[in-house]
């Protein structure tokens, strides 16, 4: 069996495809050991010749065309169909596997551990020139109880994991009837990887970058509707609460909305007056949703004099130290 499908859903991404599919020589394993999955969503562009010619570069690469664009959220759970390796990363058409990468060793913990559920690391977010890295949770290889730390977010309203540089396994989430749900188009990423997360009893925290996310205009994260996460926030805290057995009513939301409308306050101010009128309206009905959070008080207090991260970042390593963890690092 494959120890590994990249899987990379695609839609008129010739710019960028070239980029990505090189990135994969960066991968330390032999290409008999894992598949480079593209499913094509009814490119009209050049992706496809760009895609074939690859095909000398790496005799592992796996071709499907969509027939007709599904939608991008459904040809991500067409990626999840088609898979064969043992695990699964998925890495979009505008990014790159990063040169430090140490997924053949994810993968190794991951056969080691059984009661991992995904694994976890940070990726190197590029704009114009510049380099920064994002979501570093450990400084180490760390096993955190999954079900204890989902619980504590979903009670912050917190959805920690997207999909960017998430080792799943394939089998688990094939058979699972939890795919990504089209519904809820601004935070699918979230629900999904989240669920999945609590499927066995541990999450595996990694602190090298598996991933270079592109900052690039094409990107659907640049053309999403401002509206669209904030509308899709309360049913996806729903639907995870219900997934996982857990009826939080989030009672400590006033912590992510307090770090929430400082990001909007100093990167995007056009979004701020929305999220606050969305803030105003969920407390008339949810009051007992605000209580004083002391993992969110002691985090502010760490952060005093440290500029070198992002508060919500600071905020979640805090919530992971404050649950059981067991360090898997030599």
């Amino acid at each position: 069996m494959l120890k590994l499908t990249i899987s990379i859903p695609n839609y008129n991404n010739e710019e960028n495809i070239r980029r990505c599919l090189n990135s994969c020589k960066f991968l330390k394993l032999s290409q008999n050991d894992f598949e480079i999955l593209i499913i094509d969503n009814a490119s009209t562009d050049n992706s496809i010749s760009i895609i074939q010619e690859f095909k000398s570069i790496f005799n592992n690469i796996r071709l499907i065309e969509n027939e007709k664009n599904i939608g991008r959220i459904e040809n991500w759970n067409r990626c999840i169909d088609h898979s064969k390796g043992k695990y699964l990363i998925f890495l979009f058409a505008n990014d790159e596997i990063h040169e430090e990468n140490n997924v053949a060793e994810l993968l190794s913990i991951m056969d080691k551990n059984l009661n991992i559920s995904i694994s976890v690391s940070p990726f190197v977010v590029k704009h114009d020139n510049n380099e920064f890295l994002r979501l570093k949770l450990s400084n180490d290889k760390l096993k955190c109880s999954s079900l204890e730390l989902i619980k504590k977010c979903i009670d912050r309203s917190i959805f920690p994991f997207g999909l960017l540089s998430l080792v799943f396994r394939t089998e688990e989430v094939k058979n699972s009837p939890m795919k990504f749900p089209v519904s809820l188009p601004g935070n699918t990423d979230q629900v999904f990887s989240t669920i999945h997360a609590s499927k066995r009893k541990f999450i595996l925290f990694n602190s090298k970058p598996q991933i270079r996310w592109n900052s690039t205009k094409k990107r659907h994260h640049f053309q999403i509707n401002p509206d669209e996460p904030l509308n899709g926030h309360v049913e996806a805290h729903r639907m995870i609460s219900e997934q996982i057995n857990y009826p939080s009513q989030g009672k400590y939301l006033l912590s992510y909305y307090f770090i929430k409308s400082i990001y909007y306050l100093n990167k995007n101010r056009s979004k701020l007056m929305p999220f606050l009128k969305f803030v105003l309206s969920h407390m008339k009905n949810n009051i007992s949703s605000f209580g004083i959070d002391p993992i969110f008080v002691k985090s502010i207090f760490k952060k005093i004099g440290n500029r070198s991260e992002y508060m919500y970042e600071f905020y979640l390593k805090e919530i992971i130290n404050s649950c059981s963890t067991e360090n898997l690092s030599d």
